[in-house]
């Protein structure tokens, strides 16, 4: 049977939202209060709210589990590890840990900006226990896998995110501990990194090192980890095989966004002119779809209530990566029906098709702009609708080397002898 090395018990987190008097503001009060004038009141502020990030955590890890750790935004899914990592303490319940802990977190936790990388991976080691030449010995190991050689003995607040992250990464990874806390790591770095960083979290798992994996991809979750677990407001509400958690979040992610839907103009957002009805994101072959290959046609349906007679409508698509930028956006100003036409009262579809072999693999969300009136009537709509891009490996061949640019489309290519 497997030995436990984390227990959690009844694990929750508090955050209080709202201002809270400074302790700059309690000591001048008390100052006043012992020289008999009245405390000064406080500036007007919104009201203290509780948010609960963790709720009643229950969780065993063992020994030589790689459990990836999955769920939307504002899970609870740093929180958990930070708390593991003893970077905040949880409000309530209980923990247990067995040997020692390393973990990648975010960008700019871990190393002192002021010493050079070569003094903070001796530093790191250091306050692991390891001996001076134990340190030697793993050095020239870890500077070799990060690529930093020649800024190896540069102040680290030197460092461009890429750099900092390889050499945070390496630095982890390579030291002496039980159980490694791994954070969105992958979303780092170029392709060629984050292919060595999952070919090393390969090797640390086969290798019994217990590894707690935060990530939003899902490919890299399926491909890392023999276990996982879901977490939604808070709490696991999914813990089992790695499949079965991917399938669980991709469905859950895909009836909360593949789509908008109101029943009727009164209800939708919009304005004196147009209401949006509803968006939906189909695949190739017309059906509803949160998740689409590269290989196939997308189509995006906007449907919209025209409530003013005789407007002329127009609509506009943006395309944002997982990072929030902008790939690509799209008028419907060449659209052949109706563009620049007064339209009677009524409901209306405008599809947009964004062309096979055009998407890179990831994760985007939909923005929405309804205008009219020549653009100056207009209305924004964020985060209408989510989906995913897999790659089908159609373009890449024999290629696996990484992409660069936010697109990856399919281009013609010609060749010819010259002589």
């Amino acid at each position: 049977m497997s030995e436990p090395v984390i227990k959690i018990q009844g694990l929750s987190k508090r955050f209080v939202l709202g201002q809270t008097p400074t302790p700059a503001s309690r000591i001048r009060n008390s100052l006043r209060s012992l020289f008999g004038k009245k405390p000064q009141e406080a500036q007007p502020a919104l009201a203290r709210q509780e948010f609960w990030a963790l709720k009643d955590i229950n969780l065993t890890v063992n020994k030589g589990d790689v459990i990836g750790i999955v769920g939307r935004n504002g899970a609870g899914k740093s929180t958990l590890l930070k708390i593991l990592a003893q970077i905040t303490a949880p409000t309530r319940g209980r923990i247990e840990i067995k040997g020692r802990i390393g973990s990648i977190l975010e960008i700019g936790t871990g190393f002192s900006p002021d010493l050079t990388g070569r003094q903070n991976i001796t530093l790191s080691a250091a306050i692991l226990g390891m001996h001076e030449h134990e340190i030697r010995k793993k050095m020239d190991e870890i500077i070799d896998f990060a690529g930093v050689g020649r800024f190896i003995d540069v102040p680290v607040k030197f460092y461009s995110s890429g750099m900092y992250a390889r050499l945070a990464f390496s630095v982890v990874a390579h030291l002496e501990h039980e159980t490694l806390l791994i954070d969105e790591v992958l979303a780092v770095g170029d392709a060629e990194f984050q292919k060595k960083c999952v070919g090393k979290l390969h090797g640390e798992a086969s290798s019994g090192r217990t590894v707690l994996f935060v990530s939003h991809s899902m490919a890299s979750v399926s491909s890392l980890c023999n276990r996982a677990i879901l977490l939604a407001d808070g709490q696991i509400t999914h813990d089992g095989s790695t499949d079965d958690i991917v399938d669980a979040y991709l469905e859950k992610v895909s009836s909360l966004d593949s789509m908008v839907d109101f029943e009727n103009p009164e209800s939708a957002p919009g304005n004196e002119t147009f209401r949006l009805k509803k968006v939906v994101i189909r695949g190739e072959d017309n059906s509803e779809r949160y998740r689409l290959k590269n290989s196939e046609d997308i189509h995006i349906d906007i449907d919209y209530w025209n409530v003013r007679d005789r407007a002329k409508i127009g609509a506009t698509v943006a395309i944002l990566n997982s990072a929030g930028v902008c790939v690509f956006g799209s008028l419907s100003n060449h659209e052949p029906n109706w563009h620049g036409k007064p339209r009677p009262l009524g409901a209306y579809r405008s599809t947009v098709t964004i062309p096979k072999h055009l998407m890179r693999e990831g994760r985007y969300t939909l923005v929405v702009l309804l205008w009219s009136d020549s653009y100056t009537d207009q209305r924004r709509f964020d985060n209408v609708a989510e989906f995913e891009v897999t790659d089908s490996g159609v373009l890449r061949g024999d290629y696996f080397g990484g992409w660069e640019g936010y697109i990856l489309p399919k281009l013609d290519w010609t060749c010819s002898k010259l002589d």
